[in-house]
Parts: C-alpha cells; structure tokens; sequence
C-alpha cells in the first residue's frame, strides 16, 4: 500500500504546482511545495527542526542519516520557501510512517540518557531542576538566598537578595549530586563586589554544606546536574 499512495502523493502535488507554474501563477506556498516534491523524487530527504535543540539533538541526526534522511535546524523558520518544511514532513510520514520521527526522537532521548547517565547534565538538559521539599519551585525559589542571610553576623552593613540588576552580584555555579548534595561550588562572575570583602567566601563556604535537596530528574531518574545562581548584595549604607 505505501509504494502504491507514495507515487499518488507526489504526481498530485507535483501536477498542482506544475499547472499553477505554466500559467505564471505559482505562489510562493506551491514554489515551496514544488521544490520539497523534487528534492524527495531526487532523493534528498530533509527533517527540519524549528524552535529549540532537544538534548538528544546530535543522536537523532545520527539515527535520521542511518535512514538516509538530512537533519536540518531552522531555528526561526527562514530557511526554506513557504509550505517546504510541511510538504518534506508530509513525504516523510508517507514513506517511512506516521509515528515514523516521533519514535526515533524516543530512541535518540533514549540513547542520549544512557550514555550521559553517570556523568553531569547542564541544567537546560535535565527534565526537572534541583528542587528542596515541600517546594516545587526550581532550585527552592529563594532559599539559597534565605539561607545565605541566615549565616550573615546579626549586624551586617549588607544582605543578599535575588534580584542582580543594577547591583553589585555574584554568579554561582554548583552541582547537585544524584544524593542531593552540593558539590564544585564555584563563583563564575564578580561584578562591582570588590567593597564587600569576605562575601565571597561566605557564599562558597555556605552553599557547599547545603544537603537534602531532591535531585534533578532525567525520565524520572535521579541525575547530577549543574545549575548557576545569582546573589546580589544590597547594601545598608
């Protein structure tokens, strides 16, 4: 049956832009459409991409060329005619099968995950961020900066706070183990800090005993996974 529609497929598609084109008519849709049917019967397939990368990106490119199909990111939606991109998905899912790409982007997330499994994410790969108990906001909301205040002296001239525009600021990054332990606290930018001396080693001292989060999750696994964290000082003078 798919070697039967797939041919059907294309001469009707191919037909309606052809008749459009001898009368001058063709619009940039049915260019588009035109151009994705001739690219296909000269076996150029292409999968295109818009939006954002998903974490297992470079596997499935890996899996679509095995199946002799190009993978192409169009982040903005500007790099192919009008209609090109809905056309080539059309063909796709008549050659290979409706679910056809949706099962391989589950293989790719799959394959992506066991390979990376023991070692650290980044935080834009990861299903959920770090979280504390009874908090479903990410990282706990504001709990890093609480919890800094909290070992701050009674009369400190400053407090930290989370908002780092037009302040003096800190961008901390650290890594959450699977445990939910802090690990690798590091200070990444100092921005205008330089007044506030001994503020910097309070926050690595401080942040690296902080235990008992719920870790970041992968498919509903525990994973370790890094995260960055602005702390701002708002002075009291």
């Amino acid at each position: 049956m798919m070697r039967l529609l797939l041919p059907i497929f294309i001469l009707t598609f191919y037909g309606c832009t052809q008749r459009n084109s001898d009368t001058g008519t063709m619009t940039p849709c049915q260019s588009g459409t035109h151009e994705a049917i001739e690219d296909f019967r000269g076996g150029k397939i292409v999968f295109i991409r818009n939006g954002f990368l998903p974490r297992y990106d470079s596997v499935l490119e890996v899996l679509l060329d095995s199946n002799r199909i190009k993978y192409s990111f169009d982040m903005f939606g500007h790099l192919y005619r009008d209609c090109y991109p809905n056309t080539m998905d059309s063909l796709i899912k008549e050659k290979f099968g409706d679910n056809f790409v949706d099962k391989l982007e589950l293989v790719a997330d799959s394959l992506f995950f066991e390979e990376k499994k023991n070692t650290t994410f980044e935080y834009y790969e990861v299903d959920t961020w770090a979280m504390r108990k009874n908090n479903e906001d990410q990282l706990g909301g504001d709990f890093i900066i609480n919890y800094l205040n909290e070992k701050l002296p009674p009369k400190s001239s400053f407090r930290f706070v989370s908002n780092i525009v037009d302040r003096p600021h800190y961008v901390i990054e650290f890594t959450v183990d699977k445990q939910g332990e802090t690990k690798n606290v590091e200070i990444k930018e100092r921005n205008n800090t330089e007044k506030f001396k001994g503020t910097d080693k309070i926050i690595l001292n401080e942040i690296s005993k902080i235990k008992d989060w719920t870790p970041a999750s992968i498919r509903n696994e525990p994973v370790t996974a890094k995260f960055q964290r602005g702390v701002a000082i708002e002075s009291g003078e």
